[in-house]
């Protein structure tokens, strides 16, 4: 579209006469609509930039400015679209400039609107961050006193409520912390648009004072309302507004005005406007505000609870304050102090400049007590202090900001240096040594000890490293046992090697350094027998030393042909020593030769004919799984993807891969997978190029041709019935691999990784070579065979394959034969479903998704039932067109076969299950609607669609309940005794009999199954049904899905339960009905009413059963910008489980405290929960610790469980 818009814009400025009124509209129209696009917005610009001098264009566009300030007062989209417009085009702005007043206007009246507060936020960021002159004027009106230039500020019309609003946005806790910052932004830049630098210094100072008083809260009653207190601020803000006034006047600019810091500011609203000033203020007119700024940094980062802002602030401030030291380089002032004569290191902190215009001839440094010298100072110190507990902060982005905050130390005491280094030359490394013997007091398995010195690496010189610590190698080489470590070792090893290199004389003198401290410890770690740490090695040490040093590629390669385990078979003339030579098992260098060549290989060293063929064939034919799968890594994986396979290559592999399939270890096969998918885009892509232009298979690429075919007929020829799972499996994931890289899938399957259009030009030239027959009816017959494998994965791997890329139905040229067929197909996968074995019910099912998906729903074929008794009695012909009436007649069917059952059900007849079981056909009935929901575009209007979901959640709903088994008392959640009395009693024993009959446990499991497929089918609904829908049903389901969690006490319906939850959960908090969004509220509400509800609790449950599981469902569900469910389960339930127990309660009743214990532990278990409950933790424990005193039992082991789990 904006090739067009580019190409319409062209002819435009050609040939005006041309475009009439209706052209130009229409193009107009388009352009705004592309500037709201944030992808396409700088474009668009270009294209209105070019446009300005036409008229009618220009007319135009101020008709739709003056149309959307005509609807701005009424309608919130104008001004998102008045945001969108402004922030991409220039353009645009100046069309706008005239309507700010109307704009403040708009904001004034809709400011305590809590839904629309980003909005509004943003806006007035934009406002005074984009029209500075105009604001300027709207905001301070000049006057003439005693023939001085005054300006006082406009305390009445639409400013002050806006910026009133402002500050309530700023330190109202019910919002968003994005719009916090964006209004201590906006606050700043109103300050900025202040006449002069005294004045806005001012406005920065009584801001931050204001801010201050309202964040102690010790003149505003917590008891007002949002109305009162925005009163209540905006009074205040008058008092202050007229102070500003007081001592606004031209010889403001030479005054100094300072930032005065406390101790107490440290809230979340000082948070938001240090970072504004650091962003957007300008801070060269503050007086000494590095150190100010600086002390409240540390304040707020250590004791405020807002951990990723804070240290943001201090990365902030960093910057800063390195823009201040690279101004002061860049000027030349460091010989104003190389003049001056200096104690120690001096703190080159810039002093302020009041005003812009004198920054040149005002800029100087104090010379007090260094900030970032000596490690003795208190500020360094607890700066220092602050980032070594902050390490490895849990929450995200935390440690990444800390660490950030170290390099920048390090950096800006050096560039602090450079400033003196005439003076205090050799004092420079003091500060880096103290870290360095800081860090070199901490543990080796601790990560920060490794990323430390990487960091002070640049400045102590290797040297000093190796000097001062002198296992230095072998620690390194440990830390690649450890993924925690691995990462960290590595890029501080690499650090290590760039420095050497910069230290060094020439290349040759640090490749010397490296091989005498190095080379041992490298080679010993790509050979050892600890399959991580050698892992580890060839994966980062190995390529980070090529790298910086390519010459060493030579220097292994001569080593390992001097070591003892080969030495008969290398060259007996090498230079190097036996005393020196690195002595290595047959094993242990063949892991060290791999390692090289794979690794050579990938950084070009070597290519395919500098392979050793002798090392490779013994480890392709080696019993090590680690050692085949680097070979095979070795011989397919290039950086090169056109480069051709070598005939070497083509005949290792047609050895050894055949012998590789039935391996027993998913690693080497996931690798091995991996490799043949890079093998396979090599042969594609070289071979494109050779084909372009012939109409046969050049000599050149039928190697590699021939080389696919083999490989994917000898994986066929390994799908045979009765074969190994591990050579099926693998023969299926190569099979898939094969289609994948030749074949075009549907575009809605793959966004990454299509096949290239030239590609089919390619496999049809292999097709009339007799070659490459990927969808050919003997690989048909293969996988139809597969479908009814006993194994599910084998069985979903084969029907994705023939889902994909076979057609349907397999020969469109003699219909009647394969309408017969698939006939016969469809007719055995109804009869599976209605089998007594679960995996025969499975097949089935697949077999009617895959008919259904590719036949039924795009209206190829059309099904009908005879009148038969059997389900499979059906008949299947061609249909002329699409019709969902056909799809929904089939899904009907399926349902009228489930209810002709259920009727003989009602009675719970022992009889009935095993010859009839219904969970088969209910499976069936749910991956059909799966593929309805989500393969055809005009459900969302179907009233019979929507008729059929309906009675299918009360057919899933009616399985549930004649299949539960429940006591009499339905009211009251059965116990496990209660279900072990009704399973016994609907089996047809004797309550109290130890002993069950085959017959009956059988019984049990239709039971159990039919419900859980109930359940599975009640969340395939809950997942996939249009939104349109989802509030007439919402209710039902929630109401189902908590029945079945908190009744049932069967593992796998419970887990398939809570999936279906999960899901469910996550689309109602974010549907835009509010009844629809508060159903997981009151969910909640009736919980937490329950547990305290000793009467509906009256049983014995494990852990509580499902009940943890409904509570973590719905938390974990809730939105990541909002978390209100979560702390207020979390206070609900601390109370209910620091309740005293009662005395009368015996051992027969579920406390309201095991709930409660119960429900923390899972809440703490639940990865995605973890960082919100990360200040819950000491609580637990403690309340944990309470539990083990408590006379009860059951509390006694839910606190034992809590606390072992708060502890992980």
């Amino acid at each position: 579209m904006l090739q067009e818009l580019q190409l319409s814009a062209q002819q435009l400025l050609e040939r005006p006469e041309a475009f009439n009124t209706g052209s130009a509209e229409i193009l107009v129209s388009a352009l705004l609509l592309c500037i709201k696009d944030t992808k396409i917005a700088a474009k668009t610009e270009n294209v209105l930039r070019s446009l300005q001098n036409v008229q009618i264009i220009q007319e135009l566009i101020g008709k739709h400015v003056k149309c959307v300030m005509s609807t701005m007062e009424k309608d919130k989209a104008s001004l998102q679209e008045f945001s969108d417009m402004v922030e991409h085009s220039a353009v645009l702005q100046k069309h706008f400039q005239c309507y700010l007043h109307s704009i403040l206007t708009r904001l004034n009246k809709d400011f305590s609107s809590k839904p629309n507060c980003h909005l509004l936020v943003k806006v007035s960021l934009q406002l005074f961050q984009l029209f500075p002159q105009e604001m300027r004027t709207i905001c301070w009106k000049a006057t003439r006193f005693n023939e001085l230039d005054q300006y006082e500020l406009s305390t009445g019309g639409d400013v002050l409520p806006v910026v009133t609003g402002l500050i309530y946005t700023v330190f109202s806790e019910d919002l968003d912390l994005e719009s916090r910052l964006l209004a201590a932004m906006a606050l700043v830049m109103f300050a900025n648009v202040a006449p002069n630098a005294g004045t806005r210094c001012k406005m920065y100072n009584l801001l931050w004072d204001f801010t201050g008083i309202l964040n102690t809260g010790a003149t505003t009653d917590c008891r007002m309302s949002c109305d009162e207190k925005a009163g209540q601020y905006c009074a205040r803000f008058q008092q202050v507004l007229q102070a500003i006034n007081a001592c606004n006047n031209k010889n403001s600019e030479d005054c100094n005005f300072g930032l005065e810091i406390s101790s107490k500011h440290t809230g979340f609203a000082h948070v938001a406007f240090l970072h504004a000033l650091l962003v957007n203020a300008r801070v060269k007119e503050i007086n000494n505000f590095h150190q100010a700024a600086f002390t409240a940094i540390l304040n707020i980062c250590t004791s405020s609870n807002y951990a990723y802002q804070a240290f943001n602030l201090l990365v902030l401030w960093f910057d800063s304050k390195m823009k201040v030291l690279r101004e002061a380089k860049a000027k030349g002032y460091h010989q104003t102090l190389c003049s001056t004569e200096m104690k120690g290191n001096p703190l080159l902190e810039k002093t302020d400049i009041v005003s812009e215009g004198t920054f040149s001839k005002s800029l100087e440094f104090s010379l007090s007590k260094p900030m970032f010298g000596e490690s003795s100072s208190t500020a360094v110190e607890r700066l220092l202090s602050l980032l070594q507990r902050n390490w490895e902060h849990a929450t995200d982005g935390v440690a990444e900001l800390v660490h950030k905050s170290f390099s920048l130390l390090l950096e800006a005491h050096q560039r602090e240096q450079h400033l003196a280094d005439e003076v205090i030359a050799n004092k420079e490394t003091n500060f880096y040594k103290s870290l360095l013997r800081n860090v070199s007091h901490l543990p080796w398995t601790v990560r920060a000890k490794f990323e430390q010195m990487a960091a002070l690496a640049g400045y102590v010189g290797t040297n000093i490293l190796l000097a001062d610590m002198p296992d230095l190698q072998q620690e390194v080489v440990n830390a690649l046992s450890s993924n925690q470590l691995a990462k960290c070792a590595s890029r501080f090893y690499g650090k290590h090697l760039s420095v050497t290199l910069s230290e060094a004389s020439d290349r040759k003198d640090a490749v010397k350094i490296w091989q005498c401290y190095w080379l041992q410890p490298l080679i010993n770690a790509i050979s050892s027998s600890d399959t991580l740490q050698q892992h580890n090695a060839t994966r980062y040490l190995l390529p980070s030393t090529l790298k910086v040093f390519p010459d060493a590629y030579a220097i292994l390669t001569n080593a390992l042909a001097c070591a003892n385990g080969v030495a008969t078979t290398l060259n007996s003339k090498s230079s190097i020593d036996n005393d020196k030579r690195i002595h290595l098992t047959r094993v242990q260098w063949l892991h060290a030769s791999i390692a090289i060549m794979q690794v050579g290989r990938q950084l070009k060293f070597i290519t395919g004919a500098d392979l050793e063929v002798g090392s490779l064939r013994e480890a392709l034919f080696h019993d090590n799984d680690v050692i085949r799968s680097g070979a095979f890594a070795t011989l397919c994986v290039t950086p090169a993807k056109t480069e051709r396979l070598s005939e070497v290559e083509l005949c290792l592999l047609r050895e050894n891969l055949s012998k590789n399939m039935n391996i027993d270890n998913a690693p080497f096969r996931n690798g091995l997978k991996t490799s043949i998918k890079v093998l396979l885009c090599r042969v594609r892509d070289s071979s494109i190029s050779q084909v372009k232009n012939a109409d046969r298979l050049p000599d050149q690429v039928y190697p590699a041709i021939a080389f696919v075919d083999w490989l994917y007929k000898h994986c066929l020829l390994s799908l045979y019935p009765g074969g190994c799972y591990q050579r099926r499996k693998t023969a299926l994931d190569l099979i898939t691999q094969v289609m994948e890289t030749f074949l075009a899938s549907p575009p809605a399957q793959r966004r990454k990784g299509k096949v290239p259009e030239s590609t089919a030009k390619l496999v049809s030239l292999a097709l009339a070579a007799g070659m490459w027959d990927f969808c050919g009816d003997p690989a048909a017959r293969v996988l139809d065979v597969v479908l009814l494998d006993s194994v599910a994965e084998i069985r979903e791997d084969a029907a994705y394959i023939r889902e994909q890329y076979f057609s349907w139905p397999p020969h469109a040229g003699a219909a009647v034969d394969v309408w017969y067929g698939m006939q016969q197909w469809l007719s055995k996968g109804l009869q599976l479903c209605c089998s007594s074995r679960s995996q025969d019910c499975e097949i089935g099912a697949l077999i009617c998704k895959m008919i259904y998906r590719k036949c039924i729903i795009p209206g190829k074929a059309v099904i009908s039932w005879s009148n038969g008794q059997s389900l499979g009695d059906v008949s299947l012909y061609s249909a002329g067109c699409e019709t969902l009436n056909s799809s929904i007649d089939f899904i009907l069917m399926l349902k009228q076969a489930v209810d002709k059952h259920l009727k003989t059900t009602t009675a719970f007849s022992k009889d009935v299950a095993p010859h009839t079981p219904v969970y088969g056909i209910i499976l069936a009935i749910q991956r059909c609607v799966s593929c309805l929901l989500l393969d055809l575009p005009n459900v969302k209007t179907n009233d019979e669609l929507k008729t059929l979901i309906a009675s299918l959640l009360e057919l899933s709903a009616k399985a549930i309940r004649l299949n539960s088994l429940v006591t009499e008392q339905e009211e009251v959640n059965p116990s496990l005794a209660d279900i072990s009395e009704a399973m016994e009693r609907r089996g047809g024993q004797s309550v109290g009999s130890i002993t069950i009959t085959a017959e009956q446990h059988y019984l049990m499991a239709c039971y159990w199954l039919t419900i859980k497929e109930s359940m599975t089918l009640i969340g395939v609904i809950a997942k996939q049904v249009p939104n349109q829908w989802l509030s007439s049903i919402a209710v039902q389901i929630a109401d189902q899905l908590v029945v079945i969690i908190t009744r049932c006490r069967h593992r796998g319906i419970l887990e398939a339960t809570t999936l279906a939850a999960s899901q469910f959960f996550q689309r109602l908090l974010l549907s835009d009905c509010e009844v629809t969004r508060l159903i997981p509220n009151n969910i909640l509400e009736k919980v937490f009413v329950g547990i305290n509800d000793l009467s509906a609790m009256a049983s014995i449950t494990r852990r509580s059963a499902g009940l943890p599981l409904l509570v973590v469902t719905i938390l974990a569900a809730e939105p990541r910008h909002r978390k209100d469910l979560l702390k207020d389960a979390m206070s609900r339930l601390l109370s209910t489980a620091s309740r005293r127990e009662a005395d009368a309660l015996g051992e027969n009743v579920d406390l309201p405290q095991v709930h409660a214990l119960n429900s923390l532990r899972a809440i703490f278990r639940d990865a995605t929960l973890s960082p919100k409950t990360l200040q819950y933790v000491d609580k637990a424990v403690m309340l944990s610790i309470d539990g083990f005193s408590s006379p009860a039992w059951t509390i006694r082991n839910s606190a034992t469980q809590l606390f072992v789990q708060s502890h992980r």
